[in-house]
């Protein structure tokens, strides 16, 4: 007899223990949501547009030091800024406006209706 309910002993503890698990991950924090590696923080800068600008003002942002300085031939920075020719503003990641001289860093932005 016991070699009769064994199998169903057995499924039912793996159907048990599917059961639980799938009920932990429902429950808590989505494992594959982005997490923030810095806390926000409110910075106000002032940035010139890369066009027109002279040399020696900041057009160029490094996000993680939150600072603006010049951009270099090394691609030293995260974001540039200009003003195109119908006025409006454009935030250009590092490979719209240089070729780093070593490695490859990728710098993307994110267009998003959601709060910030």
């Amino acid at each position: 007899m016991t070699s009769f309910f064994a199998p169903r002993a057995r499924r039912a503890g793996l159907l048990a223990a599917f059961l639980g698990m799938a009920g932990l991950i429902a429950c808590g924090p989505d494992p594959f949501a982005v997490v923030a590696q810095d806390p926000n923080a409110d910075v106000s800068i002032e940035v010139w547009a890369l066009t027109g600008a002279p040399t020696n003002f900041p057009t160029v942002h490094l996000v993680p030091q939150r600072i603006t300085t010049r951009p270099d031939a090394a691609a030293s920075f995260d974001l540039a800024f200009d003003i195109d020719a119908d006025g409006r503003l454009l935030v250009l990641p590092v490979s719209k406006v240089v070729t780093p001289l070593a490695g490859n860093r990728t710098v993307g932005i994110v267009r998003t209706s959601d709060i910030y």
